[in-house]
């Protein structure tokens, strides 16, 4: 997911942002920063842990990295994710994307969920390996042939 929020999104409530501020708040605070701004417009933003399934196949690295979309799995678990808008103070609910949303909140509410923080990006930026500079000492590193040809396949022990 590309949202994170400390694992809010995660507890009972969810996470709720306000389209006006960008704000996060919980759902024990919403309330208070609707009083407080009167922005009734709020993505409420929920993840459910999936149930573990033994057959599904393992999915294969294609990143060096770990805990980042195509990285190594670090064990943990996978979640659903559940978006609506949410309009107080009567707290009426409306699925996203399923419904027909004026073009401004439509837009708006994709550029949350695409967001990325600053913090994900420096993660992701210090394990991608095409990011990485080579040593300024293996340019001129060289190699001394120690007449011993390894081949693919058949590996065996050999005395010198």
């Amino acid at each position: 997911m590309r949202v994170a929020f400390l694992g809010c999104q995660r507890s009972e409530g969810g996470l709720f942002i306000d389209m006006n501020t960008f704000l996060a708040f919980g759902k024990d605070c919403v309330a208070w920063n609707y009083e407080k701004t009167g922005n009734p417009v709020y993505l409420h933003f929920k993840q459910t842990k999936k149930v573990a399934s033994e057959d599904r196949p393992l999915k294969k690295p294609t990143l060096l990295a770990i805990g980042v979309c195509g990285g190594f799995d670090n064990n943990e678990p996978e979640y659903e994710e559940t978006h609506s808008i949410v309009i107080l103070p009567d707290h009426i609910a409306l699925p996203f994307p399923s419904v027909e949303l004026p073009e401004k909140v439509r837009l708006a509410v994709d550029a949350v969920l695409r967001a990325e923080g600053a913090e994900r990006k420096e993660q992701l930026e210090a394990w991608v390996a095409d990011k990485k500079q080579p040593s300024r000492y293996a340019t001129k590193l060289q190699q001394i042939d120690n007449a011993v040809m390894v081949p693919p396949s058949g590996w065996q022990c050999a005395k010198r």
